[in-house]
């Protein structure tokens, strides 16, 4: 991949996510969303058993469901239903 198009695709998906990578003290990086330690913890221990490449913290905005959209349909695993307004089928 170009790798100036990798640094755009990446700046719009940090602009619209709030992107936190496991290697990362998820339990600071995650109290701007909530103080619940019961939730944090579950987060960190899962991240931690699980090893992902990053974790995302959705904010549910328009952006990012659209972001979202479009990333599946590129992937063909979300389909526009012609007939109906906002109607998707998802495949996997």
């Amino acid at each position: 991949m170009n790798k100036l198009l990798y640094k755009q695709k990446t700046s719009l998906k940090t602009s619209l996510f709030k992107r936190f990578y496991s290697q990362h003290n998820i339990q600071q990086l995650l109290q701007p969303f909530t103080k619940n330690k019961k939730i944090i913890s579950w987060i960190q221990e899962t991240a931690d058993l699980c090893g992902p490449k990053d974790v995302h913290v959705c904010t549910g905005s328009q952006e990012e469901n659209d972001l979202l959209i479009k990333q599946m349909i590129e992937k063909k695993t979300l389909e526009k239903v012609a007939k109906r307004e906002n109607c998707y089928l998802g495949k996997n």
